[in-house]
């Protein structure tokens, strides 16, 4: 049975406060993500990447590009990281359908798991904002993962555009058949040209 005693001494010990605001990373006891610097790929690199998609070796760009992020993961050199427009092209085969369900052949559905594989690993090491996810994932519908498509597209003049000194992929996914061609924000997007996936399911 409490005393008169007890009672008092309850009533004088301080409240806590319950705060309705979730806790913060370091309150719980974890780091924030560690990301790692980035570096451009040389001009070399990336020309050489280029080709490989243009030429539609998406399996060996991919494979390169994988090897060249993951090289020094651990330490605190730069991830070399090729421009926006690569990172644009390789989502883009991560969800095209001529490269997953209506795939024809297994060197084409290998394609779109390393992209997709690819931009996890990126995600991973370097987070979304030293990748400039920003510049690369940007629903514009009017191709502007691709720079050679002059007559369709609206800025040419821009000076801050900061795509403008990349090079570009010459390619029909990185223009009509790109995702980023299809809408202008995220409420317009529609399916992929018909055109584009009438192609025979892999037996």
């Amino acid at each position: 049975m409490s005393s008169p005693l007890s009672f008092q001494s309850a009533q004088s010990s301080p409240s806590k406060e319950i705060s309705s605001s979730p806790p913060s990373p370091t309150e719980e006891g974890i780091s924030p993500p560690c990301y790692r610097a980035v570096k451009q790929l040389p001009f070399a690199l990336r020309e050489h990447c280029c080709i490989y998609f243009e030429e539609g070796l998406h399996t060996q760009a991919l494979n390169l590009l994988i090897s060249l992020v993951s090289s020094g993961a651990g330490s605190l050199t730069p991830a070399l990281l090729p421009p926006p427009q690569h990172l644009a092209f390789a989502a883009t085969l991560a969800v095209h359908p001529t490269l997953t369900s209506r795939a024809k052949s297994l060197d084409r559905l290998q394609a779109s798991n390393l992209a997709l594989r690819y931009l996890r690993l990126v995600l991973k090491l370097t987070g979304p904002i030293n990748a400039k996810f920003k510049d690369a994932f940007t629903l514009s519908g009017i191709g502007t993962s691709s720079r050679r498509s002059g007559a369709s597209r609206r800025r040419t003049t821009d000076e801050n555009d900061p795509l403008k000194d990349d090079p570009d992929i010459n390619s029909e996914l990185a223009t009509t058949g790109s995702l980023w061609w299809q809408a202008e924000d995220l409420w317009q997007v529609r399916p992929l040209p018909a055109s584009l996936e009438m192609v025979e399911p892999l037996a």
